[in-house]
């Protein structure tokens, strides 16, 4: 098994779940790219250390095959291929896209009752 595939698979302990909730995310940006005539979803943060210093976590997820992975340049993912940094990014980039999807929702609901 390559570290691409360990990445995929790896699902976060609960120490990484708690951990992630007080993750400070400074900086978060998303764009979509290319890579091998794929296209992907590309995020990138910028998380504060619980020591201090700052970490930068990439996210990739492709539109079209299902490859997804990540990368963080703390020592944690480092040696288990997953970290709080990840974790936190993740969630937050979950819960924005649910709260964008229920204020589209809303948006459409209110647009077709004033037709």
């Amino acid at each position: 098994m390559d570290r691409m595939e360990a990445t995929k698979m790896k699902q976060p302990s609960p120490r990484i779940m708690n951990g992630a909730q007080n993750v400070t995310i400074i900086n978060l940006q998303s764009w979509t790219q290319t890579i091998n005539d794929e296209l992907y979803l590309t995020i990138a943060a910028d998380v504060a250390g619980s020591k201090g210093g700052v970490y930068r976590v990439l996210i990739y997820r492709s539109k079209t095959s299902g490859r997804d992975w990540s990368s963080c340049n703390c020592t944690g993912f480092f040696f288990h291929y997953i970290c709080k940094h990840v974790w936190a990014v993740e969630m937050k980039q979950h819960n924005q896209r649910s709260v964008d999807y229920a204020n589209n929702s809303k948006a459409k609901a209110t647009s077709d009752t004033q037709t």
